[in-house]
C-alpha cells in the first residue's frame, strides 16, 4: 500500500484510512516511515532531472500521507490539531 501511494497509484484521504483498525494504522505508519527513509536514501545523479523529480514526487506523496495519518491520530485522541487561543 505504501509503495502504491509513493508511486501515485493510490491517493490517501482520511476516508481511505478510516476503514483501517488502530493496529493497522500503526502498521501503516511504521511502513510509511520505513519507506520514506528508503526513498530519502536514494540519491539519483544530480544531472538526471527526471529521476530527481520522481524521487521528490514520491517524497511529497509519502509526506502528505504521513500528515493525514497524524491528523487522524490527533482527531481520534480528541485534539483539534490547532493552536489554543487561551
Amino acid at each position: 500500500m505504501v509503495r502504491d501511494i509513493a508511486n501515485g497509484h493510490m491517493l490517501v484521504t482520511d476516508r481511505t484510512l478510516k476503514r483501517l483498525t488502530p493496529a493497522e494504522l500503526n502498521q501503516f505508519g511504521f511502513e510509511l516511515d520505513r519507506y520514506t527513509r528508503e526513498v530519502r536514501g536514494e540519491q539519483p545523479p544530480v544531472d538526471d532531472t527526471n529521476k530527481v523529480r520522481e524521487r521528490n514526487q514520491r517524497l511529497l506523496r509519502l509526506t502528505r500521507a504521513a500528515r493525514i495519518l497524524q491528523q487522524m491520530r490527533m482527531e481520534s485522541r480528541g485534539g483539534t490539531g490547532g493552536a489554543s487561543t487561551s
